[in-house]
């Protein structure tokens, strides 16, 4: 038998020792089968490093509009306000608040995020809220988002309608979260303090004089009826 250098190789190459032997040649034969037989060296290994780039999921949500009777209220800096419903308006207001949540790839790999939104007591989902919301068994709404590549962000709406009624004041926090995350390296998140994020509204009565708002929804609800009175007025007149 005969055993043979390990051949050298251009850096970077993954280097591996092995043993030829080679057949002695049988009486009265001039040729025979050479048979290379090639096995790792167990007392040394090769290490391959893979370098894992960094992935992360950043939420931020705030207060996009409040309407209060479909005139916009001051959302101030959008993490927190506060919204006066008049004592008298109580079980008739119509209060929608919008919210804005934004998810940003703060990584190096692009991946997905699973997005939930928990919603606070007292209110309820709104006819306009976007689709791409799914309403979990607890109450919650659930949203996954489309790839997202280092440095971008993607914004995500959420519409709720405030249930009128005298037990429902006091402060509404709105909390989103990110729940699942998804790359193609499987890399976990380097950071999860970054994954939740609160807006707050205070619902409060409030007494008084009734302010523009009502104001302006009255007096077009008068100004329609006298309108419609006057109609009937008339067509009874000319048919009369």
């Amino acid at each position: 038998s005969e055993e043979t250098s390990p051949k050298k190789y251009n850096p970077g190459k993954t280097i591996l020792s092995f043993k030829v032997t080679v057949n002695k040649l049988k009486k009265d034969t001039d040729t025979a089968k050479i048979v290379n037989i090639a096995t790792v060296d167990e007392e040394k290994t090769n290490e391959i490093t893979h370098q894992v780039l960094p992935f992360n999921m950043k939420i931020e949500e705030h207060i996009k509009e409040v309407t209060l009777n479909g005139a916009n209220q001051n959302v101030g800096n959008g993490k927190m306000m506060k919204t006066e419903v008049h004592a008298k308006m109580v079980n008739t207001a119509s209060v929608i608040t919008k919210y804005k949540i934004a998810v940003t790839n703060t990584g190096k790999v692009e991946g997905t995020a699973t997005i939930q939104e928990s919603i606070p007591e007292g209110f309820k989902v709104a006819n306009t809220n976007p689709n791409y919301w799914k309403s979990t068994k607890d109450g919650k709404l659930q949203t996954t988002t489309e790839v997202i590549k280092p440095g971008e962000s993607k914004t995500l709406e959420v519409a709720l309608a405030w249930q009128k009624g005298q037990n429902n004041f006091g402060k509404k926090i709105n909390k989103a979260e990110i729940i699942q995350t998804s790359n193609a390296s499987n890399a976990p998140e380097t950071t999860l303090q970054d994954n939740m994020s609160e807006a707050t509204v205070l619902m409060s009565i409030r007494t008084g004089e009734i302010n523009n708002n009502y104001i302006i929804v009255g007096v077009s609800a008068i100004s329609s009826i006298i309108l419609l009175t006057g109609i009937i007025a008339i067509k009874k007149k000319v048919l009369g």
